[in-house]
């Protein structure tokens, strides 16, 4: 339930990051490294709260008879990391939030109800996350 803020758009070379719903923390920073509408998009990826090296996440979206193929790589995550941990659960959660999204209008109940409690529970984030330490 994080939001992409970016200072250039999705231009080559912008900064961005992805804010909780209210702005208030910053829980990814990166870069645009290239955006090709409606078919690919790929940033750098760094999480706020961890020291951990940058990594580069694409999107790739091809047609498929019956449908779209989506493909989500993760490149450059050190092994062992945190950002490792998180991101080996997150990206199937992507994938299974876009399919959810474009087959209903909407994420699954599950997943709803999910972003609620982490917009609920936003205070307990580490205060290195807010939004104020991570200007565009």
């Amino acid at each position: 339930n994080a939001w992409l803020h970016s200072s250039g758009g999705l231009q080559p070379g912008a900064a961005m990051q992805m804010r909780t719903g209210s702005g208030r923390h910053t829980l990814v920073v990166g870069e645009v490294v290239a955006c090709e509408p409606p078919h690919r998009f790929v940033h750098t990826h760094r999480f706020t709260q961890y020291d951990d090296p940058v990594a580069e996440v694409s999107y790739a979206l091809e047609p498929v008879a019956g449908g779209v193929q989506v493909t989500l790589r993760v490149r450059g995550v050190a092994a062992g990391t945190k950002t490792a941990k998180d991101m080996a659960s997150g990206g199937t959660m992507i994938v299974q939030t876009l399919k959810a999204i474009c087959e209903t209008g909407r994420p699954a109940l599950g997943t709803r109800l999910m972003y609620m409690m982490f917009g609920a529970l936003e205070f307990v984030l580490p205060a290195r996350t807010k939004s104020e330490h991570w200007p565009l």
